[in-house]
């Protein structure tokens, strides 16, 4: 059976205070970028001496559980859903991070994401894209929508976590998120989890046999974001 729905988003970031650098949430909605992020005011930073750290998007990944309930939920699945596109960086130096993906990447049901969250193999690859189909084009609206975008900024005296920007399905929403952070001599490892309701960016959770078999509002967010200083052409 298909159903199943989700959505996305998040993590965090990086240390300092800032104040002065923060954008409203109308600001961070009418963004005319055509990317899912904007790496040109972090180019310009960095070339100010300003110390950008920039997302590697081959170690890094935001996974996103989605739950079934109703009266019918033992003939559903639950449903792993993976960004392994993100792009963004973060500027130290202002405390201050943006990220962002495209919907239509996202990757739903691979086994070794179902084995990591201990979820039941073998789902049928029609399976899959019919999630995916439902997903993307009756949950998400891809389409019109296809863009998450996440704006991230270091919150004063509240050291462990930052306040996010969350852009999706066209609505902006603010959200404080906790993140652990680990560093070698070249790298910056940022982790954490988190939840999303749906209905908070106007998405109705996908729900098939008058509700019975539908998908749980709240998502479960967990992302693990590599970043690294780099040379700017």
């Amino acid at each position: 059976m298909r159903y199943l729905m989700l959505l996305s988003t998040l993590f965090l970031t990086a240390c300092s205070s800032l104040s002065q650098h923060s954008v409203s949430e109308q600001q961070l909605a009418n963004r005319s970028s055509l990317n899912a992020f904007n790496s040109v005011p972090y180019q310009q930073w960095q070339r100010a001496g300003d110390k950008v750290l920039w997302v590697n998007t081959q170690h890094s990944f935001i996974v996103v559980s989605v739950f079934k309930e109703g009266a019918l939920a033992r003939l559903g699945h639950d449903h792993v859903v993976v960004v392994h596109d993100l792009a963004g960086a973060i500027n130290e130096t202002k405390g201050v991070g943006d990220f962002g993906f495209s919907l239509k990447k996202m990757a739903v049901d691979e086994d070794v994401y179902r084995a990591r969250m201990h979820l039941p193999l073998g789902i049928s690859q029609l399976a899959i894209e019919g999630t995916r189909n439902n997903m993307l084009n009756k949950v998400l609206f891809a389409d019109q929508y296809p863009y998450v975008k996440i704006h991230v900024q270091t919150l004063t005296g509240q050291k462990g976590y930052v306040g996010l920007l969350i852009t999706l399905h066209g609505v902006t929403r603010r959200k404080i998120i906790s993140y652990h952070i680990r560093q070698d001599s070249h790298h910056t490892f940022i982790t954490g989890q988190t939840t999303l309701s749906q209905t908070q960016f106007g998405i109705k959770p996908f729900a098939v046999l008058g509700g019975a078999l539908q998908v749980k509002n709240q998502i479960n967010i967990q992302f693990n974001l590599e970043t690294q200083e780099q040379k700017l052409n």
